[in-house]
């Protein structure tokens, strides 16, 4: 049958219990402050038009099999939830369908399978998720916080999500973004966030505090911000397609794994700011797509790492600045780092016995850059400037332009096969003591070349 009446509504008393066995038709309000059982086989249709369940403070809307509510018309119905939506029955999937949930500090126990919102979802004050998954499939708003207890999800599989300033995810279950946008509007907060598929977006910054997990989809808006805070953990893995377009700050960890594919950019600016460590564990291409240059900057304690894998780690059209103080501010453990596009740096490399530091395009090592370890910096083609007092323990320079007003200092096995050493007779590179430079030419030389006592040239 069917309740009717409009503006009408019926009261459920605390300690009072109405059960539903579906399938029924509701037309008035339901006022829950008790508790309403949802059983049967079918759905609670609903077709007033506006609000058809108000599940007050301290109030249980209880499904008890797989089933739920559905809306009949374009004209989605409301239900507000300050209490708690429990699922108990049933390992499959119940369904909220055309219908707005307007969760009011409400909190969602689905304690065997699954809650799927296909009409808007919108959170204020203080939501939670207390057992359970819930799919969010058709976006809605956010405000206040949301707490995840452990164990628990909410999946965002489409529409958009917007996330309002100030508003936290909290708890150690799980917010994932798996389809849609998530839309982040101000300075949000989130324990635990993964980016499977979709994206997320908007200019405001989003703060990871715990774990981030980003195995798929875009990271967008160039005004927008990731900030991954100290002590938390980004790991970036599986080979699906990635684009990073809003700017990602690293103050924690950055796994780059050994698993992911390539990642792409195109927002025009500074795309990576890292003041943590940023681990490189695998041989992809860090790529631009667009006729501009992006930028990675690494700065202040930062650390990049490249390690595990042993092929070449690439950088192509986006300009690599380090500008760390570590003296492993750039370390490179096993295989190549190829700065592709250029940069600048103050910072220092460290290069382990069997590894390359490759530079092409146009790349500034300024005064104090040392760059040492057993391994080679290659200048592979492009222009190397020196812009100050420079140390390389180990040169191969085949092609390319050596130029700059600074004293380039070689402390180590160098070898000079090919390209040019410019800057005029006032401009210098010495081989130190101990050193050796093995010129194998055809090559230019138009700087002082100044062999240090105990150093030698062949």
């Amino acid at each position: 049958g069917s309740m009717t009446g409009g503006a009408a509504q019926t009261v459920i008393p605390s300690g009072a219990t109405l059960t539903v066995s579906a399938p029924v038709t509701l037309q008035r309000l339901i006022t829950n402050q008790g508790t309403v059982n949802l059983t049967g086989t079918g759905n609670l249709s609903v077709d007033n038009n506006a609000q058809v369940l108000d599940n007050r403070a301290g109030a249980l809307f209880h499904i008890q099999s797989d089933n739920g509510i559905t809306g009949d018309n374009s004209t989605f119905e409301s239900v507000t939830n300050a209490g708690t939506i429990r699922k108990t029955v049933g390992t499959g999937v119940s369904t909220i369908s055309q219908v707005t949930l307007n969760n009011t500090g409400g909190a969602f126990d689905i304690q065997s399978g699954q809650l799927t919102v296909t009409g808007a979802l919108n959170h204020t004050g203080a939501s939670s998720v207390t057992a359970g998954v819930v799919n969010v499939a058709n976006g809605g708003s956010s405000s206040g916080s949301l707490a995840l207890s452990a164990g628990t999800q909410m999946n965002l599989t489409g529409g958009t999500q917007t996330l309002a300033a100030s508003t936290a995810i909290t708890g150690s279950g799980l917010y994932q973004v798996a389809g849609g946008t998530l839309s982040i509007g101000g300075a949000v907060s989130a324990q635990q966030l993964d980016l499977a598929s979709g994206a997320i977006a908007g200019s405001g910054n989003l703060t990871v505090s715990n774990v981030m997990n980003w195995t798929g989809g875009t990271q967008d808006t160039s005004t927008g911000s990731l900030t991954i805070s100290s002590g938390a953990v980004l790991n970036i893995g599986t080979a699906a397609a990635k684009t990073l377009r809003r700017q990602l700050v690293n103050q924690g960890t950055v796994n780059w794994q050994a698993t992911s594919g390539n990642i792409s950019t195109d927002s025009n600016t500074t795309v990576v700011t890292n003041t943590g460590t940023f681990n490189l564990l695998n041989d992809a291409t860090f790529a631009g797509t667009d006729s501009n240059v992006e930028t990675f900057t690494n700065t202040g304690t930062g650390i990049v790492r490249k390690s595990t894998a042993t092929g070449t780690s690439t950088f192509s059209n986006v300009a690599f600045n380090n500008d760390g103080a570590a003296a492993n501010a750039v370390d490179i453990q096993s295989g190549v780092l190829a700065l592709a596009s250029g940069g600048t740096s103050t910072g220092d490399f460290a290069l382990a016995t069997g590894t390359r530091l490759d530079f092409t395009g146009s790349y500034t090592l300024n005064a104090g850059v040392d760059i040492a370890g057993a391994g080679t910096a290659k200048l592979v083609a492009g222009t190397l400037t020196i812009g100050g007092g420079v140390n390389i323990a180990n040169l191969d320079m085949p092609a390319g332009v050596l130029t700059g007003t600074g004293l380039l200092t070689l402390t180590g096995a160098s070898t000079w096969s090919g390209g040019s050493m410019t800057g005029g007779a006032a401009q210098v590179t010495a081989v130190a003591s101990g050193a050796t430079l093995n010129v194998t030419g055809p090559v230019t030389l138009t700087r002082l070349l100044t062999n240090l006592s105990g150093g030698t040239v062949n």
